[in-house]
């Protein structure tokens, strides 16, 4: 396995992978990079964060252009090591989802398996030098990957472009629909957006649950699944790498408050600052919650 090879699967085209595409591309990286091991020979080096240690940068050698990736949580993102007990306990537990609502074990892995098989991918990506095609992509796996998670558990699911007629009016309103949870009479019940982050999209997401429902007249459940809101910090001293949040607490305070409460909040890497404050932790939880409990609610 090389680098080379990496980006080659996945630069092709995204629209045709499944959840064991993504697994076994998240297994080769943590087996190349061997990230979080003493020995690293693949990797230039591995980064340590100056201002939150647990968040780690992989730098490539030259067949990655010395690029430096974006940040890693190394409390969730599994190594190599461990890769293959938790995939198979991950696999296990789609289908049967509904029993592991008290195994805290089985649902931590969740989010880790998510978690590291996209930060995988998005890593990889690094290696291009081309922060725009990057993050297209990225994003696009991204949505792919939760799409196959949620159908993996038994629940039917959509996603479209909508455009809506506004009253009294020949104007239309597009929305675009991520996801959309479906009962078993392929109603639509529940729409969600899948985001690898909240920056410059949470007051998108507020407002379209405002114009859709009053527009079309309906209640629909709307949700956001975020993959993290941390960013490479800009340091004056190039050397020193750090990680900046990218969550707006405020902006999320102010449309829950002033225009209307999203009906789930769903994160991977879930930031300390949002655990720690009363009114964030009670609308926001970790992606585990939405599989386990929330979806099912949505589709009653």
């Amino acid at each position: 396995m090389t680098l080379y090879s990496l980006l080659e699967k996945v630069e092709n085209d995204t629209t045709m992978k499944g959840l064991t595409w993504f697994l076994d591309i998240a297994d080769e990286y943590l087996n190349f990079t061997n990230f979080g091991e003493a020995f690293t020979p693949n990797i230039q080096a591995d980064i340590v964060s100056q201002n939150e240690s647990n968040y780690h940068f992989i730098q490539y050698k030259d067949d990655g252009h010395h690029c430096v990736t974006r940040p890693i949580n190394s409390d969730i993102f599994l190594k190599a090591k461990e890769f293959s007990t938790a995939r198979k306990i991950f696999e296990y537990s789609l289908p049967n989802i509904k029993e592991i609502k008290y195994d805290t074990d089985a649902r931590k892995i969740i989010n880790q398996i998510i978690y590291t098989c996209q930060q995988c991918i998005g890593c990889t990506l690094d290696a291009l030098n081309n922060s725009n095609k990057a993050k297209k992509k990225n994003g696009s796996y991204f949505e792919i990957l939760i799409r196959n998670t949620v159908k993996a558990c038994g629940i039917n699911i959509d996603d479209k472009d909508e455009v809506v007629l506004l009253p009294d009016s020949k104007e239309t309103m597009k929305f675009e629909h991520d996801i959309i949870l479906l009962n078993s009479e392929n109603e639509e019940k529940a729409i969600g957006q899948l985001k690898t982050s909240s920056k410059d999209r949470i007051d998108k997401i507020f407002l379209d649950k405002y114009m859709y429902n009053k527009i079309k007249e309906v209640d629909i459940p709307h949700f956001a699944i975020f993959l993290n809101d941390v960013q490479r910090k800009e340091n004056k001293n190039k050397a020193l790498y750090g990680v900046n949040s990218t969550f707006l607490p405020g902006h999320f305070k102010a449309y829950t408050v002033a225009l209307n409460p999203l009906d789930g909040v769903y994160y991977l890497d879930l930031r300390p600052a949002i655990t720690k404050d009363a009114f964030l932790n009670e609308q926001i939880r970790t992606f585990d919650n939405f599989l386990v409990e929330d979806m099912w609610k949505f589709i009653k």
